[in-house]
């Protein structure tokens, strides 16, 4: 070969090598992120492919700056939108003008546990952080269901995949209370996917007559995971908000979090699937006008469990309902505190269902202070190792549903106050009742209300306290 053509290839060669390399620095440049110190509006929601976001970023890597008087929704909303896990800064507030929002699996924390946890001050009447996740398919089921079966089959099953959640709602009303909102259906995880066959991690806990006269929708929603852990949610003075609002998550998990001020709903979970939350404290600051008040409302999701948590000023701390039944909720080892007598709307509870909620345990939880420690509408609702104390009416206020269990609870005086009665039972009552080992300072009316309602009444004598 001639020299003067090696040459000319060499020189070829190492011009595209070169150009390889720059190519590759300027990727590397634009993957990472910069800082935007102008404020300047941001998407909300990115089109980002899960794998490609960054991780462990902070705020202040876009212009945010915990520790001045400056808004900083632009840059937690970009570090948010970019990243996988955002890290707050230890005693930074961070104040904000509109919700966050994200529509991707994401963790936010404080940098450092057991230290100050940063504060999220969201200084309008609206939510601090919303996560909301959009269906990726909405279809019908087309044949009919029968209760314990394990799939359901489906017009399409284009997006869906294993390990997303599908939802099911039904056009009829939900069994036991006829307003017209709340519907049969439920929340349940992808296991498989064959042809139009959509198999499901639980039985159906109810038949759908597909075809006859029950037409039943099934939406499926990609799996997303939310973690916050070590932050403070907070508005400057008491609003009628909902401060965290969770939609079809999966596995969330909700830690070392507090809620002030917040009076509609401290953390609304619409339809999640096995959220957690432990050691949480709300204090959202009720007043007599406030007609929902809840600590935490689970709405229609499936296996919640919350453990270690305090709820003050609150109307109801945990609430379980939704236009699609609750199921398989746990509170546990958690305290709620309420106002005096009459300070509160009515309704007012410790804890409690309300109507669709089916399968919920409530165990060695202390309440003090509501018109009733627990009110419940529902069906297989179990409520054992409770403490009440305190100026109340009821230990139980029961309406709407069937099997119920009541046992090893107990009522005690904290000031010479006494019960009206353990359980009250309202006209709308038709169910069974279980009620062994409760206690009541020897109060001489255990049960009270519309007895012949009852469908069956197990009642093992009532132990006294002293």
């Amino acid at each position: 070969m001639k020299k003067g053509n090696r040459k000319k290839k060499m020189l070829t060669l190492t011009i595209i090598i070169s150009l390889i390399t720059l190519l590759w620095i300027l990727h590397r440049f634009l993957s990472l992120p910069h800082s935007d110190s102008s404020n300047k509006s941001t998407q909300q929601f990115p089109q980002n492919h899960s794998d490609e976001l960054l991780s462990n970023v902070t705020p202040e890597q876009y212009g945010a700056d915990g520790f001045d008087h400056n808004l900083d929704t632009n840059g937690l909303q970009e570090a948010i939108n970019n990243s996988s896990k955002v890290i707050l800064k230890n005693g930074a507030t961070y104040i904000i003008d509109k919700p966050l929002t994200s529509n991707h699996s994401i963790t936010i924390t404080s940098e450092d546990e057991g230290k100050s946890p940063a504060v999220i001050l969201q200084k309008n009447k609206t939510s601090a952080f919303i996560f909301e996740n959009k269906p990726v398919n909405t279809t019908n089921v087309v044949e009919r269901i029968s209760k314990n079966d394990r799939y359901v089959v489906v017009e399409s099953t284009t997006g869906m995949k294993k390990g997303d959640l599908i939802h099911l709602k039904s056009d009829k009303l939900w069994y036991w209370d006829n307003r017209s909102y709340l519907k049969k259906g439920g929340l349940y995880k992808i296991t498989m996917i064959k042809d139009h066959q959509v198999y499901l991690d639980r039985e159906l806990s109810e038949s759908y007559t597909i075809g006859r006269d029950e037409k039943v929708t099934a939406k499926a929603y990609a799996n997303h995971e939310i973690n916050l852990k070590g932050i403070s949610f907070t508005h400057p003075k008491p609003y009628d908000t909902k401060m965290v609002i969770l939609q079809f998550s999966s596995n969330a998990n909700i830690s070392d979090v507090t809620v002030n001020n917040s009076k509609i709903t401290g953390i609304f979970l619409n339809k999640t699937f096995h959220s957690t939350i432990h050691d949480v404290y709300m204090n959202l600051s009720v007043t007599k006008n406030t007609g929902l008040g809840y600590g935490i409302q689970d709405y229609g999701g499936s296996g919640t469990i919350i453990q270690n948590s305090i709820f003050k000023n609150v109307r109801r701390g945990v609430d379980f309902s939704g236009d699609t039944p609750s199921r398989y909720g746990i509170v546990t080892d958690s305290k709620a505190y309420g106002a005096k007598m009459g300070g509160l709307a009515p309704g007012n509870s410790g804890f409690g269902t309300h109507s669709t909620a089916e399968t919920i345990l409530f165990e060695n939880n202390a309440v003090e202070n509501f018109d009733q420690a627990f009110l419940v509408r529902g069906n297989d609702i179990t409520i054992k190792n409770n403490l009440h104390s305190g100026k109340s009416n009821y230990f139980l206020s029961l309406g709407y549903g069937n099997h119920v269990t009541l046992k090893n609870n107990a009522y005690k005086s904290t000031n010479n106050e006494s019960l009206r009665s353990f359980v009250f039972i309202k006209d709308t009552y038709f169910g069974s009742l279980v009620a062994q080992g409760n206690t009541d300072n020897d109060n001489p009316t255990f049960i009270d209300g519309n007895l012949k309602h009852l469908e069956k009444l197990t009642l093992q004598k009532k132990l006294s306290i002293n």
